[in-house]
């Protein structure tokens, strides 16, 4: 499953005062390092660079952008699961 809004209003939560927070990854299909950007938006949040997936609560993986054009759901997060890197 996507990463859920409450889930990101979390994130934000704590990191007060940022408007965009940056996501440290690899990619769960291809292993590429990636950073996905949030960005809070008047109407909720933007993600570009990639999808965070969050299978469980407080456990996230991530896919690039490209890899999830192919196959836009999560097969198996073991391989990558992490707690994101915010920068």
């Amino acid at each position: 499953m996507l990463v859920g809004i409450d889930s990101l209003n979390k994130l934000f939560a704590l990191n007060p005062g940022k408007q965009k927070i940056e996501v440290v990854a690899t990619c769960q299909d291809c292993g590429c390092d990636l950073t996905i950007e949030i960005h809070a938006t008047a109407s909720g949040f933007g993600i570009q660079n990639g999808a965070l997936f969050e299978p469980r609560p407080n456990v996230f993986c991530s896919k690039c952008a490209a890899c999830y054009r192919k196959q836009p759901y999560l097969a198996d997060c073991s391989k990558t699961a992490l707690i994101p890197r915010i920068v």
